[in-house]
Formats: C-alpha cells, structure tokens, sequence
C-alpha cells in the first residue's frame, strides 16, 4: 500500500501540468491578432484614398501634356523648314533637311496621298521662289513716251528701235522662275512641262529685240587702262558728279529726262544705251548699272555694228547659271525669255499676231491675257510653234556667227 501511493501523486501531478498546458494553449489560439487587423485597415485606407484621387491626377497630368504638345506645336509653326524634293518615278520624296525626317508624295490618279514614315512629322510644302530682276524697266517704261521725234529718229539709227515700244514691265513672279529654271543653258532651250523644247538661238534675240546681228564683238576690258576709255569715263562719270564707279538707273534716268528737253546729242544716245543694256539684256548684281560695255560704244557711228545678240546670248547663259546657282537677283534679259515663250508656246489654240520686231506685238495687255491662262493651266503646256520668218534677217549673217570657234555660240548651233 505505501509503495502505491507515491506513484498516483507523480500521475496527479504530470497530469495537472498536462491540463495546464492545454489550457495555456488554448486561451493563446482564442487571443485576437490586434496588429493583422491594424495592417489590413491601413491597406483598405490607402486603397480607397487611391480611388478618389487618381481622376485628379489624370485630369492634371492630361492637362500638362496638352499644354506641352500645344507649345511644341507653335515652335514648329513658327519654324521655318528647309524641304528638299526628289522625284522617283511616281512619288516625290520631301525632306526635311533639319530634322532629317521625309514623307512621300506618292501621285494616284487626281489625288496625292502623303505616307509619312513612323519616326518623322509631316513636313510644310516648300514655297515656291520667286524670280526678281535686279534693276526692272517700270521706270524706263515711264520715261519712254517722253522721248521726242528727233531723238527717236537717232535710237533707230543705231539698232535700238524696237525699244521704243517697250511695255513689259518687272515680273516677280513663280512663273518667271519656273520660266528660267526652264532654261538649259547648255544645249540653250527651253523644256516644256510635255518635254517639247523650244530653241533658242541669235536669230531669235534678233527677232524679238530687232537688235544688230553680226559685227564686231563688244568688249568689256577689265581694267581702266587705255587713256581714250579712261578719259572717256571721266567725261560720263561728270555726267552724275562721280570719280568712279558707276551710278544707279534712276540717276540715268533723270539725266535722260533732262536731255528728251534739249537738241539731241550723244550722251542722250550713250545714256539710253545703257538703259536698254540693264533692263533688258544684263545688269549687274548691285543695283548700280554696268557700263564696262560702253568702251565698244564710244564711237556712236559704230553701236550699230556691234554684234548686240551675240552679247545677248552670251550674258543669258551666264544669267541663267547664276540664278539656278542660288543668286538672290536674275541679271539676264527677261523680256527676252518671256516674249520667246510667249510667241513659241501657243495656249488654248488662240492666234497671236506674230510679227517682228515681237517687242513691239507683246504689249502689257496682251501679257496680262497671257498670264491668266498661264496662272490657269500652268508652265509649258501648248503647241511649240516654229519661229516667224522674216525677210530683213540675213540667214548668211547669222550662220557665219553660228560657226564661229566660239563655246557660247556653238552650244546654240542646232536647228
């Protein structure tokens, strides 16, 4: 009996640990995770918070980015572009030579698609460049009607008659540009839009102008050397209160207004001369008037001796280079080219009249006519009509310059 009781007191007490034990782990099982709950309230705060004002930070950040966007494009509006075009086939590509960045203009039926690549913007169409004369004949024009009986007597003696009815003023103008750009100075003719050319050579300077074809070559030296040129400049530089150089064309013009009130005499001649020279035939780039060719012309006897097309076509050429070369001002004769269009190139199946000199048949009227179908119907579209004969031009003449060794001549040779 005594050894059985100490093993129940062991028993009651393991199992009273055991009880314990139980109850301990149960109340921890039955406790409430207080920080769980606190972190799952601060996330359904944060969420609902989210919700409410994520439509106000789209709505501002949309208005940011509309604002961007809206100066971005008045920069580029106010930008000027610099577009190159090359023609491929069918499609012409335009770049944007700043931002290296093209679209193709690819033509379909009446109406052009423009495909721009992903990465480039759509590119401003390029301006077309206008064609400026540097000294223009408006004011020679003016003066014209003032010349008395007398004095118009002596201009035709020396060749210079069909200026007299000069009456086609300046032409800035896209047309005059698409006209000389037109122009191959090479082979010296004019491409049509249909690929028809229009050639040009001395006897046609000869049937618009009615200038002196054949003759002495006119010279322009280079430097004032000879003692007869020198002496000669100092007398028409008196003429303008001048030492040197030489004077703008309005200048020319107020003295030539002086003396259409006095007998005639050769400054007048010389004076009208270089009038003619620089509106209709070469200027120079400055908006004084050249005057190296009037060493040819001191002798007044002898202007009409001069070869004047073959001075003419040689200074056209040079012209026509200069300007597609990028200079800002034609110095050619634009009368010229114009009246040579005009009369070759038959629109709408209208008949001009044709007769020579032409200078005198395309008044400012008739151009203006003109132009209306050609701002119509655009460049070089038309019958190319053969040039007019005239029984005063001397075919003989005309063929013995065309042969001669010379490279501006013969570049105009072809029939």
């Amino acid at each position: 009996m005594c050894c059985r009781e100490p093993e129940d007191h062991t028993n009651q007490e393991t199992e009273v640990k055991i009880n314990e034990e139980s109850i301990d782990n149960g109340n921890q099982e039955q406790e409430p995770d207080l920080t769980k709950g606190r972190e799952e309230t601060v996330r359904e705060t944060e969420t609902q918070t989210n919700a409410e004002t994520e439509p106000i930070i789209n709505e501002e950040t949309n208005a940011n980015v509309n604002k961007e966007q809206e100066e971005v494009n008045q920069k580029n509006d106010k930008r000027r572009k610099h577009i190159a075009k090359r023609k491929q086939g069918n499609e012409i590509v335009v770049r944007d030579v700043k931002k290296h960045k093209s679209a193709v203009v690819v033509h379909s039926g009446s109406k052009d698609c423009v495909e721009v690549d992903n990465k480039s913007k759509p590119v401003e169409k390029k301006k077309a460049r206008l064609l400026v004369q540097r000294i223009p004949p408006n004011w020679f024009i003016a003066l014209i009607p003032k010349i008395p009986r007398q004095h118009r007597a002596a201009i035709r003696k020396i060749g210079f008659g069909a200026f007299l009815d000069l009456d086609i003023g300046a032409h800035k103008s896209a047309f005059s540009a698409e006209l000389v750009t037109s122009l191959d100075a090479n082979r010296v003719n004019l491409v049509m839009d249909n690929k028809e050319e229009i050639d040009i050579q001395l006897k046609d300077i000869h049937l618009v102008y009615g200038l002196p074809i054949g003759g002495r070559k006119i010279v322009e030296p280079k430097k004032e050397e000879d003692e007869e040129w020198v002496s000669f400049l100092r007398t028409w530089r008196g003429f303008f209160n001048m030492e040197s150089g030489s004077p703008y064309l309005s200048k020319v013009l107020d003295r030539l207004n002086e003396l259409c009130e006095k007998d005639l005499c050769d400054e007048f001649l010389w004076h009208f001369v270089v009038c003619v020279v620089n509106t209709c035939i070469c200027s120079t780039s400055r908006p004084e008037v050249a005057y190296k060719f009037l060493y040819s012309c001191m002798d007044i006897q002898k202007i009409h001796e001069l070869d004047w097309c073959h001075y003419t076509f040689v200074n056209m050429k040079i012209a026509a280079e200069k300007w597609k070369g990028g200079n800002a001002y034609f110095t050619g004769p634009l009368p010229f080219l114009l009246i040579t269009y005009f009369d070759r190139l038959q629109r709408e199946k209208i008949v001009q009249p044709r007769e020579f000199p032409l200078l005198s048949v395309w008044n400012s009227e008739r151009i203006e006519e003109r132009m209306k179908i050609e701002n119509k119907r655009g460049f070089g579209k038309g019958v190319v009509l053969k040039r007019i004969a005239y029984e005063g031009l001397l075919e003989e003449q005309v063929e013995e310059h065309i042969y001669q060794k010379d490279p501006h001549l013969q570049a105009g040779s072809s029939t």
